[in-house]
């Protein structure tokens, strides 16, 4: 019973299962609010929080360093492009399994 659970389910299952990981491992990379609600101090601030807190509260005549920001937020990007990259083919086959 085992046996052919495993020689006939996870086969058709791989695809899938590793698209939502890839696609669950992006959603939790650009996660904002939990991490700004949770985590208690600056040491454990993860990379869109600390971005985010470079640029300051809003104030009258200041204007925040976009480039500094925008530097940020590409270099933050780089790991979920990447991820995205490496994993397109299984993304791919794990979007269009069933519709053969």
């Amino acid at each position: 019973m085992l046996n052919s659970a495993t020689s006939v389910v996870l086969p058709i299952l791989r695809p899938t299962l590793l698209t939502l990981t890839v696609m669950v491992l992006i959603w939790d990379w650009n996660e904002y609010m939990m991490p700004l609600i949770l985590l208690p101090g600056n040491d454990v601030q993860t990379i869109p929080i600390a971005i985010a807190s470079t640029f300051g509260p809003p104030a009258f005549n200041s204007v925040p360093d976009i480039a500094w920001g925008a530097a940020g937020l590409v270099l933050s990007s780089a790991p979920t492009i990447l991820l995205f990259l490496v994993f397109q083919r299984v993304i791919s086959r794990g979007i269009a399994v069933g519709s053969d």
